[in-house]
């Protein structure tokens, strides 16, 4: 499977893609053991154990044709919930997670040439990778013996694999929209009618993970760096002008990125989502220089990217920081606690919420709950501009200052 977006509403899915397998499999389980009184009902717990390296097989099909094709590989998954294991293979970002039923791969372009043939063998990769192993047991044993129940453990193998391939691949062809992502034959079809845009984001997200690590060690400049040369060799990419922009306000330049992301405000052609970004960047901008006469334009382009998105985590976290530099503070604290729920462990934008949100309880009073969650940012490793600006306002027992660094009105 290969990813479609992020999404805090996941959850749900994931409970039913489990349910799902284990009535499949158990059911399986529970019915041969009482129709059978030989050991073919061996079959369902062998399922399961092949279950996983064919997961692994069929997601290295995924990453393998993308790199064949030319692609950078950003990041594969096999499972899902709980992170257990985290290696890399040729610089390849690899997570082994707790339940291994499903899992991804994101592939990034290098360039638009042919993407739309080149995504649909990179999805094709992964059933076919599996469809292979099936087809090599079918050539193995026969169709004929493949079918009949038997006491021979060599031929019970086989059938337990030929099984797993089966459970594996079909629901997976299945053109379905998931939360986390998309099936492979979702993908196949959409592949042939995506945009020239979406292939543009795709592109960019090749450099966002070597950027992303930047900014995790607290080296905003060389996330910069990243960005700058891959807008060189991708001057007419609009998601790769809005990384630049938003590394840059990581970098405490905002002024360089208002400058960047001005252009694109007046460009009717730009789609809607983008141009939400766009608006998204300005009010980050704004609040950061923390200039009192730039708060209306970040207030009403934070509202402007809320409306068109009320959920949306990263436009609910500078909409609270606004709100916040205004000196509203509980519905600012209301979106960023709300933003807060919606984000993962491991999502970059935490640390950027969590900074408001000192910022907040500093501006209420709450002193200590402020030091609390400053500790907690230290204590994962969290770096920049930004962090720095809310230790120095929280550590001010006078300062009324918002995250902006204006005074409250």
């Amino acid at each position: 499977m290969l990813p479609r977006k992020p999404s805090p509403t996941g959850k749900a899915t994931d409970r039913w893609i489990v349910a799902g397998f284990a009535l499949v499999i158990f059911g399986g389980f529970g019915f041969d053991l009482l129709a059978n009184e030989r050991p073919a009902w061996i079959v369902v717990p062998l399922v399961l154990v092949a279950y996983a390296p064919l997961l692994a097989l069929h997601e290295a099909g995924h990453a393998l044709a993308a790199a064949t094709l030319g692609w950078r590989v950003v990041k594969v998954v096999i499972g899902f919930g709980r992170t257990i294991l985290r290696f890399r293979v040729r610089s390849v970002p690899v997570d082994i997670r707790l339940l291994p039923v499903s899992g991804y791969v994101v592939p990034a372009p290098r360039s638009l040439d042919g993407a739309r043939w080149r995504s649909v063998i990179i999805y094709a990769a992964g059933p076919a990778a599996t469809l292979l192993v099936l087809a090599a047991v079918v050539a193995a044993t026969g169709t004929d013996h493949l079918l009949s129940r038997s006491d021979r453990w060599p031929l019970l193998l086989a059938q337990s694999v030929a099984l797993a391939a089966v459970l594996h691949t079909l629901p997976n062809l299945v053109p379905l929209p998931t939360d986390d992502g998309v099936t492979d034959g979702f993908g196949l079809l959409a592949s042939l009618f995506r945009s020239e845009g979406s292939f543009e984001g795709q592109l960019a997200a090749g450099y966002a993970v070597a950027a992303e690590e930047l900014l995790r060690r607290g080296d905003p400049a060389g996330a910069v760096s990243v960005y700058e040369r891959a807008v060189a060799a991708h001057p007419h990419n609009v998601p790769l002008q809005l990384s630049l922009a938003a590394s840059l306000v990581e970098a405490g330049r905002p002024a360089e990125a208002g400058r960047i992301v001005e252009p694109l405000l007046d460009d009717d052609a730009l789609p809607n989502h983008w141009r939400a970004e766009v608006r998204n960047l300005v009010a980050k901008a704004c609040v950061d220089l923390g200039r009192e006469d730039l708060l209306a334009v970040a207030d009403e382009q934070s509202l402007a990217c809320l409306e068109l998105a009320p959920h949306e985590p990263r436009y609910q976290i500078t909409r609270g920081a606004v709100l916040l530099a205004r000196g509203l503070l509980q519905p600012g604290l209301r979106l960023l606690r709300a933003a807060r729920g919606a984000l993962s462990p491991d999502d970059l934008r935490l640390d950027e919420c969590d900074c408001y949100l000192a910022v907040g309880e500093k501006q209420q009073g709450n002193q200590a709950e402020a030091e609390h969650i400053l500790e907690q940012l230290r204590a994962r490793g969290a770096r920049g501009e930004l962090l720095d600006r809310t230790a120095r306002e929280v550590a001010d027992v006078a300062g009324s200052c918002g995250a902006g660094g204006t005074g409250n009105p």
